[in-house]
Order: structure tokens, then C-alpha cells, then sequence
């Protein structure tokens, strides 16, 4: 069973008049009640958003001369969602407790008061497959993602959704092209004919370097209720997904790239993998350094994106900054960065006043 959460009900309690012993819960006769849940209850549950289970109507007008006086508890219990079958399981915490979620009237009442406090949003919801819920390691996303640079999205996902924060990320649609959003964020479209995964038909958001797998989906539980989840799981197959997003950008894209240069920033950007960026300082190794920021520039004007927080800290970078100094201004502008964007080792400082001397420059 997967956990959903934690719910507390008040539940009503009335006294039959005739027989002062018994009582009236849901839709019971109690003959008796633990005391500790009788002196635990209390008269007034003026809870304005608090759920409130009361006795059935039919039973209180089949014992005629109840106390119009309702006492409640607050029953605390665990909601689950049970696979086989699939449905919404409550247990609480002792036997007499347990009696009243058993009851029938509390299934046909309470359940979809529950299920609507339970999922409260206005997020597109669509049905999850079966076979997707009987994997052990589902769990919920009870904290929702914010940051969701370079992930996998649904062609369903809506690229303007506030509540997200990307700068370029990788959707599922018709054809392989690049474009940017209304607020000039990059997105890399993959025809989702690429994709024949069953999985992949009720995904919401992929983490290709995490593994992880976020869907937004309902399951239909007892009384033909939606229960709207939000879930995540490791998927180990996500690396042959993103070889996929790779060899679609190296067979599909390269008439659209606008440099080779360019195509190494779009490779970090899909795999976040620095042999990229090693690569392109490679092929920009023979640049001077004003010469090889200027491209850094132009590539980052085409992107609408900037690297050089990478660029400047990446230990794997760093040393082919050095080689590129070959006057004083160079090596102003490279210590500038590098302690803008990172921290200098000691290797590294000692190259710099070696720089230093070279250039008649005083520690």
C-alpha cells in the first residue's frame, strides 16, 4: 500500500434517551464506547474547515427521542491506496476506532469529502496505468518541483505554468526543432514517435540525470472516485531515454545548429555531462582569450542563455583559461572572473602570479 497522508474527521456522538448506555455513531448503535473517547469529545465543533462525519439520518429517526446535543471526537487515521484491488484503505489506531471507518455510511459519505480535501488543485490529471502503480517504490511528491531545468516534459505540459522555473528544458511533440518560449526560454522539441515506452504515455516530468519519473495522473477507487496523485520513482531505464534525446539532436537537429561550437552547449544542456564543455574548449583552444570570449558571447546571445558560472569554477575549465592569457589585460579579466564565479586553489593562485611576473605585474 502506498501512504497518501494523515486526516483527522470529528465524528458525532449522540446518547439514546431510553437507554442513556447506548449510543449513536455513523450509522451504528453502540452499546458502549470507550470513556476515553467519551470524555475526549466535546459539544461545540464550530470548525469551520474541519470534516465532520454525523450520524445517519435514517438511524436517528429510528430511535425516536435522541438528545438533540451532539458531543464529537476528533478521530485521527491513515489513508492509503491499496493495489489489489485499487482502492482508498483508512486505519486507525485501535479496534474501536477502526469499527467506525469500516462503516458503510462513512465510505459513502466521507470518501469523496476526503478525496476533494485530499486533492485540492487545478492541475490536468489523466489516468495512470495500472501496471505503474503496482512498482514498490512509488512515492509521493508531497513538496512540488520548482526548478525543472533540462527535464523531460509531456506534450501535454504547459510551458507557461507559473509555478515552474526552467530556462530550457526538452518536450515531446510532432517534430525535432528548437524555439524558444514567450519569455525566451530555449526548449528542444523531440517528435514523440521517438518514444514507445508504455511509461511514457502518463509522464509529467523526467529528470534525466536524477532517474526520476514525475506523473500527475487519478486512479479510479471503490464508488468509481478519482484519486488524483502526484508521484515520482526511479526509472533505471532513463539513461536509454536520454541516448534517445542525444542521437535525435546529433541524426535530427544538426541542419539547425548554428555552429559547432553552438552543438556543445546543446549536448551539457540535455546530458549536464562537462566532456561537452571540455570539448568546445578543445576545439577553441588555438583563441586568444578576448577572441574566444567574444564567441562565448555570440553563442550565448543565441541560446539566451550564460555559462560562464561554469565556465569560471569548473575544475575541468579552468586550466584552459590559463593558456589563453597572453597579455595583462587577459589575466585582469580572468582573476576578475574566476573569483566572481569560484574559488581559486592554490595550484591555481600560484599559475597567477606566475602570470604575474610574466607580465612585470607586483603581487
Amino acid at each position: 500500500m502506498l501512504f497518501l497522508q494523515t486526516r483527522t474527521v470529528l465524528v458525532e456522538i449522540t446518547k439514546v434517551n431510553q437507554d442513556q448506555s447506548s449510543y449513536l455513531i455513523g450509522d451504528q448503535k453502540f452499546e458502549f464506547i470507550p470513556q476515553s473517547i467519551w470524555k475526549a469529545s466535546f459539544k461545540n465543533a464550530n470548525w469551520n474547515r474541519a470534516l465532520k462525519y454525523e450520524v445517519d439520518p435514517i438511524i436517528k429517526t429510528m430511535y425516536q427521542g435522541v438528545n438533540s446535543t451532539s458531543r464529537y471526537f476528533a478521530l485521527r487515521f491513515d489513508l492509503y491506496l491499496d493495489f489489489n484491488p485499487t482502492r482508498v484503505v483508512y486505519l486507525a489506531f485501535n479496534k474501536f476506532t477502526n469499527q467506525i471507518l469500516n462503516q458503510e455510511s462513512f465510505a459513502l459519505t466521507m470518501l469523496p469529502k476526503i478525496l476533494v480535501s485530499y486533492q485540492k488543485n487545478n492541475q490536468t490529471f489523466w489516468k495512470l496505468n495500472d501496471d505503474q502503480l503496482t512498482k514498490n517504490y512509488l512515492e509521493l511528491t508531497h513538496q512540488p518541483l520548482i526548478d525543472i531545468n533540462g527535464f523531460l516534459v509531456n506534450a501535454n505540459f504547459d510551458i507557461s505554468d507559473p509555478n515552474y522555473r526552467w530556462n530550457y528544458l526538452i518536450k515531446l511533440g510532432k517534430e525535432n526543432k528548437i524555439s524558444f518560449s514567450n519569455h525566451q526560454q530555449l526548449i528542444y522539441e523531440i517528435d514523440e514517435k521517438l518514444f514507445d515506452d508504455s511509461w511514457l504515455a502518463t509522464f509529467h516530468l523526467v529528470d534525466l540525470i536524477k532517474q526520476q519519473v514525475y506523473c500527475q495522473g487519478y486512479v479510479e477507487v471503490q464508488n468509481h472516485h478519482h484519486l488524483k496523485l502526484a508521484i515520482n520513482y526511479e526509472e533505471p531505464l532513463i539513461f536509454l531515454i536520454r541516448n534517445r534525446v542525444i542521437r535525435a539532436l546529433e541524426s535530427k537537429f544538426a541542419p539547425i545548429l548554428e555552429a559547432r561550437q553552438t552543438e556543445f552547449f546543446h549536448y551539457y544542456n540535455l546530458t549536464q555531462d562537462v566532456k561537452y564543455l571540455v570539448e568546445f574548449m578543445e576545439t577553441t583552444r588555438n583563441l586568444t582569450y578576448f577572441a574566444w570570449k567574444s564567441l562565448c558571447q555570440k553563442i550565448f546571445e543565441s541560446l539566451n542563455l550564460n555559462y560562464d558560472d561554469l565556465l569560471y569554477s569548473l575544475k575541468e575549465i579552468k586550466p584552459f583559461l590559463f593558456t589563453k592569457v597572453t597579455d595583462l589585460k587577459a589575466l585582469n579579466d580572468l582573476i576578475n572572473n574566476l573569483h566572481r564565479f569560484g574559488n581559486l586553489t592554490f595550484d591555481e593562485q600560484v599559475k597567477i602570479n606566475e602570470l604575474k611576473v610574466k607580465y612585470n605585474v607586483s603581487k
